[in-house]
């Protein structure tokens, strides 16, 4: 969960260079990540920008898998605060 930062990083970079492969090499090792997780809803997210034909639609997508990627580590840092 700590790497989901430069994940999404490499993601936004690969948008900006335009280079789909390096877009779907990101997701892809991210979308593995999250299933350890079974975090349905970032998988989904991560899975929809991972098919994407084209990057146009990406940002709309990286926001939403970002805001997804901040709720499961909220969750995450609760339950270890709790359950130390």
């Amino acid at each position: 969960v700590k790497e989901y930062p430069e994940a999404v990083s490499k993601m936004r970079q690969a948008v900006l260079n335009e280079d789909m492969d390096e877009f779907r090499n990101a997701c892809h090792s991210l979308k593995g990540s999250m299933a350890t997780f079974a975090s349905r809803s970032a998988t989904r997210a991560i899975v929809s920008l991972e098919s994407l034909k084209d990057l146009s639609q990406s940002e709309e997508l990286i926001t939403k898998l970002e805001n997804e990627l901040k709720a499961l580590t909220d969750a995450l840092t609760d339950l270890v605060s709790v359950n130390p």
